[in-house]
């Protein structure tokens, strides 16, 4: 638990919060603040969809790498991150079972702008519906990585 714990500074630039957070993660999103970051992970880590969002939403803008494999994101809660554009390039989402292609389309609609990679490994959403979603929202899109 990072309780009283604060991120900030201008020259971070990655960041690795991986297990680190467990699913009351109320006043972390406010402990990061590091405008640079380009790359983030929250792998295996227990917080909540909301709590991912409101993350997101204080360093979403300049991510390039964004890794929430093993977590319960669902997706639910993107559609009320008010970012203008991201710069994510690549983002794993694998082993995210509480992922359906709801929660993917609205992850993609935020964030798919420059995405190049989409790592959906062990994830159960049928390839054609991943590339037709990545086609309309992902005009950058080179790779995705599925397995069934």
């Amino acid at each position: 638990k990072l309780e009283g714990t604060s991120i900030t500074g201008e020259m971070f630039s990655e960041l690795s919060l991986n297990q680190a957070m467990d699913q009351d993660s109320k006043g972390v999103e406010k402990s990061i603040g590091a405008p640079k970051l380009e790359m983030l992970s929250l792998r295996s880590s227990l917080v909540t969809d909301a709590g991912i969002a409101a993350i997101l939403q204080i360093v979403g803008k300049n991510l390039k790498f964004l890794n929430l494999s093993h977590t319960g994101v669902s997706g639910k809660s993107f559609s009320e991150i008010k970012l203008e554009s991201t710069l994510l390039e690549e983002l794993d989402v694998s082993c995210c079972y509480c992922l359906k292609v709801k929660g993917l389309t609205k992850i993609l609609e935020k964030f798919g702008g420059k995405l190049r990679i989409l790592n959906l490994m062990d994830k159960r959403i049928e390839e054609k519906i991943v590339k037709e979603m990545c086609f309309r929202y992902c005009p950058k899109y080179v790779q995705v990585k599925l397995q069934n």
